[in-house]
Parts: structure tokens; sequence; C-alpha cells
């Protein structure tokens, strides 16, 4: 069955049922090629026009000449993807996942930044790792590997009740600098 699009609904439908590619595609803002915008699916395949199309609740979106992007719901985890073309094939670049515990986790194929326009808080226990794992003391962050630190220059004093750690860029030490203004080394390059 198909719905085709009027001046007010700029979208085409295809619901395609029974056997292999069975599911709703919807299309902007005609059916074909490089115009699916979501789908929703059992399994992944192909659709009759050619684009490559995820299993679950998915919405495509193209960004640039060779670069689309997916994100897929599957209940409590989404995925982000991306490809070169329409028809895939799609490749997982992250996913966030939550479980019934309240955990939160982000794994990311590449680099993960936090890069946010304002302040980015995480608040409460906070445990990183290369690989999952479970939080293994009471600190409010774990890190299961190494800390990596940029060299720079001698920060000024941090906010009454803080401290900060940094490598200078002076010497490459490892400083501590605390809030009454001392700085200390704790170790040479």
């Amino acid at each position: 069955m198909a719905m085709r699009p009027t001046s007010q609904q700029p979208f085409y439908v295809l619901v395609v049922s029974g056997g292999a590619g069975s599911g709703v595609f919807v299309y902007s803002p005609t059916a074909g090629a490089g115009n699916l915008v979501a789908s929703v699916a059992a399994a992944a395949g192909d659709d009759p026009f050619g684009n490559a199309y995820l299993a679950g609740q998915v919405t495509y979106v193209q960004v640039g000449p060779n670069d689309f992007e997916a994100l897929q719901n599957n209940g409590g985890q989404l995925n982000f993807y991306s490809a070169t073309a329409a028809a895939g094939p799609w490749a997982n670049q992250y996913s966030l996942q939550s479980d019934s515990s309240g955990d939160v986790t982000f794994a990311a194929n590449g680099t993960m930044e936090l890069n946010p326009a304002g302040v980015a808080a995480i608040t409460g226990p906070t445990v990183i790792g290369d690989t999952p794992s479970s939080r293994a003391t009471l600190a409010q962050l774990e890190v299961h590997s190494m800390i990596g630190l940029k060299a720079r220059a001698q920060p000024a004093a941090p906010a009454a009740g803080y401290g900060l750690l940094y490598v200078n860029s002076a010497d490459g030490g490892l400083y501590y600098k605390g809030a009454g203004g001392t700085n200390t080394k704790l170790a040479s390059s």
C-alpha cells in the first residue's frame, strides 16, 4: 500500500508486507533512491529503490554529498550510524544504552569527546575504561586505564575548595595547584 503526498503532506509512505523487505518506509519529497527518511522493519535490508535500511525504528538524513546518517531506536538503546551512500553499507559509530538499574552506557567506535557550548557536568560516580566494566571503588571518578594530560601554561589559582592537576608546558612536569596559589611539582618529565 502506498500513500501519495498532497500539498499538505510532503511524504510518501510505502508499506511492504510478507517476506524479505517487509516494513514501513517513509520518503521525502518522493519515493526513490536517497529519499528514505524513516523506516520500521524487523530486519535490515534494501528497499525497492536501493536504499539500505536498518532494523527497528530508524530515521535517516543526508548531511552532505557522500555523508548519510541514521538514528536507530531499539527500545533502551540508541545507535548512530553513518554511510557514504544511501545504498549503504551502514557503519555503527556510537551507541547510548540504559538498563533497568538506571545505568547509562555510551560506546563509541572512535574518540569520545564532550565539547559543549557551555558547561558540561557529569554527576554521580563515573567509570571510564577501555572496556565496559563495573565500579570497583567508592571514588566519584574511577579510571580503568590511563589519563592523558596535554601540557599547558601554569593556570591561575582555582576557586576555594578546588585544586588543579596539570602538566606544565614550561618543563613538562606534573603539577598540583591549590586554591591558595601554591604550585607543587609532583613528578618530572
